[in-house]
């Protein structure tokens, strides 16, 4: 079957092939989406991971920040929804160095506040130290 590019509804498949393809040697894609994105080159002595947290609406604007001297990994939600709690966990388990994690979410709403609270408890349940900067932009 032949795929349109610029459709509407392959707008989050058309994104994350394309990043995926620009970003390969850099980044891993466990998904193969843009659900969790992490460095491939973590850092060698252990530091707090940061994780940017955020939705695919307008620009899963975290993936991009993702590299070396800025986000260790970033968990990106569909289309104006937020990321599962399970993709928080996985970028959080994928990054740990031992230091525990920052979490960083760019766009806070009941949603987002429900995934990351039970990302957090899966995280602290596994022994891994999680905190929530909460940033607000209104």
């Amino acid at each position: 079957m032949n795929k349109i590019m610029n459709q509407p509804e392959m707008y989050q498949e058309d994104l994350s092939r394309g990043f995926i393809q620009a970003y390969q040697d850099l980044l891993s894609f466990p998904n193969g989406d843009l659900h969790q994105v992490v460095r491939k080159n973590l850092p060698t002595n252990p530091e707090t991971a940061v994780i940017g947290v955020c939705d695919g609406g307008h620009m899963p604007a975290f993936a991009g920040y993702v590299g070396e001297g800025m986000l260790h990994g970033a968990a990106v939600g569909d289309t104006f929804k937020a990321p599962k709690a399970e993709d928080i966990f996985a970028v959080i388990t994928q990054t740990d160095m031992g230091k525990g994690c920052v979490l960083i979410p760019l766009i806070w709403n009941q949603e987002l506040d429900e995934e990351v609270a039970k990302a957090v408890h899966m995280a602290e349940f596994s022994g891994i130290p999680v905190s929530v900067a909460v940033i607000r932009d209104d």
